[in-house]
């Protein structure tokens, strides 16, 4: 999961510590890379972020889902558990 915020983004300081608590709980199913937008300007530009928070979930190395903006804590768990879930046969 990628967390894409700014220092002097309120909406981003509210989410962090939800995500950090995410991050501890499900370390088996979630690695959460926090990037800072104004030190990477480019890779941000290359996931078209326009607003912050920027939340984009991976599997199998793709892109599934992108969030703007701040969700309950429950939210992004059902996320992170949906996503992680074996592929079914």
């Amino acid at each position: 999961m990628f967390d894409f915020y700014a220092d002097w983004c309120p909406p981003c300081k509210e989410i962090e510590p939800v995500l950090e608590k995410i991050a501890k709980e499900k370390s088996e199913m979630v690695t959460v890379y926090k990037i800072n937008i104004d030190r990477n300007r480019a890779l941000a530009d290359s996931f078209r972020v326009s607003g912050i928070p920027h939340v984009v979930f991976f599997k199998k190395k793709e892109t599934v889902l992108t969030l703007n903006g701040v969700y309950p804590k429950n939210m992004y768990l059902k996320l992170v558990e949906r996503f992680s879930a074996a592929v079914e046969l």
